[in-house]
């Protein structure tokens, strides 16, 4: 429901200004590009983990001049992180040791970018703000739970599995954009984001704490991110 919303709404907005004489790069006005988003795991950094200190984020990007300094934007974006889950350690049942599970996320965003002081065509330093929405997958490993059957505490080996989540964001960018050889644009800046989970098909005890820490890590993590791209001018 939501992407049939998200892919609505969109195709409405560039119907609404596919007419009417805009500027635009040697008379086209849209660009194909593909870009890498470079995000920092702040939690691996802080507690001094050997696995997963940077995300990195593959976008595949649509953009629309609809005037003198402003575009649209469309993007699919796809990252696999690793999720920090403590495990239950076999030799003690009363201690935990580090442990992660795999988290798959496409992203499809909506945004605006805006150019500072752009005269003929978007191009120079621009701020752009995105809606996002998010469809993920949480894959997990066997892992030892209790036995719910026994009267004292047991651990059992629990067969691994999956289930997915759904979520919104917002974000804002700081860029600069180029052309060259009035063929390829470059793109590169600054972003912020701030990453929400709405809906969550976890059932068991485990899945519900792994729909936690996946909640608390794209409540953190996305804020800061670097990334630059390239595109091609394509009519």
């Amino acid at each position: 429901m939501h992407i049939r919303a998200f892919l609505f709404f969109s195709f409405l907005i560039f119907t609404s200004t596919s007419f009417g004489q805009v500027p635009g790069y040697m008379g086209k006005r849209m660009t194909i590009g593909y870009s890498n988003m470079l995000c920092p795991n702040y939690l691996s950094f802080a507690l001094d983990y050997s696995v997963n200190k940077a995300v990195l984020t593959h976008s595949f990007n649509i953009n629309y001049i609809i005037s003198k300094q402003r575009e649209i934007c469309l993007s699919a974006k796809y990252f696999n992180r690793k999720i920090n889950h403590p495990s239950i350690d076999p030799s003690n049942y009363y201690s935990e040791i580090p442990d992660f599970e795999k988290l798959s996320v496409i992203e499809f965003s909506l945004g605006f970018k805006r150019f500072n002081k752009s005269k003929f065509a978007p191009l120079g330093a621009y701020s752009k703000w995105e809606g996002q929405f998010l469809k993920c997958k949480m894959n997990y490993k066997e892992y030892l739970g209790n036995d719910e059957f026994a009267t004292t505490p047991v651990l059992v080996t629990k067969e691994g599995g999956d289930f997915n989540l759904n979520g919104i964001g917002v974000s804002y960018s700081r860029g600069r954009q180029r052309v060259f050889s009035d063929r390829f644009v470059v793109d590169y800046g600054i972003r912020g984001t701030l990453m929400v989970i709405t809906t969550s098909d976890a059932k068991e005890n485990y899945e519900k704490s792994l729909s936690s820490d996946v909640s608390s890590t794209l409540n953190l993590n996305p804020i800061f991110n670097v990334f630059i791209g390239i595109g091609l001018l394509a009519f």
